[in-house]
């Protein structure tokens, strides 16, 4: 039991402490070598045709900001489209995206879900990049000439922006959150140096439209599985720190909770749909940093976060030495803060270090709960808003 004490928790500090060490230190030095493409402000007749795609499902208290927001990009107005689809909404999305002309609007009255939604509109796109983003997010007015220079690397068949969250306010749970996100985004960056980013965030997410595939019916993930399938095609996915997209947050721990099953249902589903023996054989480098970014996440990290206690109590500390006890002591404090953490987390103003070791737990029961739920037969084909 002891053994098993030490594998967990060296497995959970390689894939949080170790990984990001090894790939920031190897990104680092790759940077050195691999050609950067600046962003640029000059307005060129070369600049790229984008197609700006915004799925929204009953999003009326966001979508006239998002619309303000798409249209204030700096970009040619010539070389920028706007596509927004509301199918399913009843809140009069539909009827406040139709005062815009600038906008092509998409809308149908029955709701089968994000990915049927964007599915039926790519037809119609006819650029060379489609952006994807979300309708409670606001970008950056510079993210298109941040995000565009990346795609004269041939082998660049996507890029990821940065993810920033806020409520206004920046304490508590969002704290964290945002904590989550800059970890993240750190680790994604040097990802990209050393190859390919894993997985796009799909807040803001850039792909050349000649690489969008049909997305199979019941997808969960979108982002997620055209992330795997830019790779899967011999393409890399380029980051660009300097694009962001500030998504406006408000946390709830109910409505969290059924965002974080979903994500976790919708990433073990990808599992099942990749070739990954075929994968490994062409993408070995993307391969090796999926599965130390996500695989080991997704189904090894969660069980040990649960198991961990349980071999403290077996091993105790009757004949543990140093190093051990003080394991057993650590575990000890992280649960118990852990705990503390969700009894405090309906309180307002509380600082955020409290957060973090229930944020880290909560977050893989999570991963645990929409694993099974997914196995056992649940739909998520239909999404739900969380805020």
């Amino acid at each position: 039991m002891t053994i098993l004490l030490y594998i967990s928790l060296f497995i959970i500090a390689y894939v949080y402490i170790g990984y990001p060490l090894m790939i920031l230190c190897i990104g680092q030095l790759v940077g050195l070598f691999r050609k950067k493409f600046h962003s640029t402000n000059t307005l060129s007749q070369d600049l790229p045709h984008v197609t700006i795609l915004i799925a929204a499902y009953n999003e009326v208290d966001y979508l006239e900001a998002k619309i303000k927001n798409t249209l204030s990009l700096v970009y040619p107005e010539d070389k920028k489209s706007i596509i927004v689809v509301t199918d399913g909404s009843t809140d009069g999305s539909e009827i406040l995206v139709s005062r815009y002309a600038q906008v092509q609007l998409f809308h149908a009255p029955e709701r089968k879900g994000k990915v049927a939604a964007i599915s039926r509109v790519l037809f119609s796109v006819v650029s060379d990049i489609v952006l994807f983003t979300d309708a409670n997010v606001s970008l950056n007015e510079d993210a298109l000439h941040h995000l565009v220079p990346h795609f004269e690397d041939p082998l660049i068949g996507a890029v990821a922006g940065e993810k920033k969250v806020s409520d206004g306010k920046e304490k508590g749970a969002v704290a964290v959150e945002g904590l989550y996100w800059k970890y993240e985004s750190m680790i994604r960056k040097a990802d990209a140096y050393v190859h390919s980013v894993t997985g796009a965030a799909g807040e803001l997410f850039a792909i050349r439209t000649e690489l969008l595939k049909q997305m199979p019916e019941g997808l969960i993930c979108d982002d997620l599985y055209m992330s795997l399938q830019v790779i899967d095609q011999g393409f890399r996915i380029g980051y660009a720190d300097k694009a962001y997209g500030v998504e406006s947050y408000s946390f709830s721990i109910m409505k969290e909770w059924k965002r974080k099953i979903r994500i976790a249902a919708g990433s073990i589903q990808m599992l099942g749909m990749i070739d990954w023996w075929k994968l490994l054989r062409q993408r070995p480098v993307p391969v090796f940093q999926f599965v130390n970014r996500k695989i080991v996440r997704w189904i090894v990290v969660p069980y040990l976060v649960i198991l961990i206690p349980f071999f403290v109590v077996f091993v105790g500390l009757n004949n543990a030495g140093v190093l051990l006890t003080a394991a057993i002591l650590l575990s000890v404090v992280f649960y118990s803060w852990a705990l503390l953490g969700g009894v405090l987390i309906s309180l307002k103003f509380i600082p955020r270090f409290f957060y973090l070791p229930f944020y880290f737990v909560w977050a893989n029961l999570a991963m645990i709960a929409g694993t099974w739920q997914y196995l056992f037969g649940r739909s998520f084909s239909v999404w739900e808003k969380v805020r």
